[in-house]
């Protein structure tokens, strides 16, 4: 996922030093509580990361798989997601966070079609988004939070580039990578229950998804 001398050569201490702040940790909230709100007994990771959601949902009592291309993270499976080892229908709930970007674009709906195929019923993904934004917030007593964001009319006009120091083949919003055309791709395959982009973290685009026939 990503060029794989990239992706192979990362070790656990890269998401110790980049994934520990603010913003990632709002994500992690974020699909914590989508997950758990499908209601699985069984759960697919794609994409092991710090393990941080991994050992949250084993406390719950969840049985988790996680699987990832690079055995550095020791996944439970190593694979990759264009090519699933699993039975169809394997896992109630299948996830993928930021990870999809990881692939060339040409082989987004190939890697949906295999998340479709091992999950019962749910799949979720987050996707990196590019926008312009204006984000405010302020806490008042008795008011509490007062929150808005507002997205400015400003396009991005850059385009993927992929080496093996930058592993993103593609956001949405870059230069042929529309919203419109992402949602599409989707939709020929699942029902979109839900998207969003979180409170203090509008760079990730969610979507929940429901298997279609």
């Amino acid at each position: 996922m990503g060029t794989k001398k990239y992706e192979k050569s990362i070790k656990y201490e890269y998401y110790w030093k980049s994934c520990n702040n603010y913003t990632d940790f709002v994500s992690y909230l974020n699909q914590l509580n989508e997950i758990y709100n499908t209601n699985p007994k069984s759960v697919l990771e794609i994409g092991v990361g710090n393990k941080l959601v991994y050992n949250q949902l084993k406390e719950l009592g969840i049985k988790v798989t996680s699987l990832d291309i690079n055995e550095n993270l020791k996944p439970d499976i190593i694979g990759d997601i264009r090519k699933l080892p699993f039975p169809d229908n394997s896992f109630d709930t299948v996830v993928a966070f930021e990870v999809l970007e990881h692939i060339p674009f040409s082989d987004f709906e190939k890697s949906l079609i295999e998340l479709k195929m091992v999950s019962k019923k749910f799949v979720i993904i987050s996707i990196p988004i590019r926008k312009i934004g204006v984000e405010f917030h302020m806490w008042l007593p008795k008011i509490h939070q007062i929150y808005f964001y507002i997205d400015l009319p400003i396009p991005i006009k850059n385009k993927g580039v992929v080496s093996d120091s930058d592993c993103h083949y593609w956001e949405v919003n870059k230069i042929g990578f529309s919203k419109s055309k992402i949602i599409k791709i989707i939709k020929k395959h699942f029902l979109i229950k839900k998207q969003f982009r979180p409170r203090f973290n509008k760079y990730h685009l969610f979507f929940v998804l429901e298997k279609t026939k």
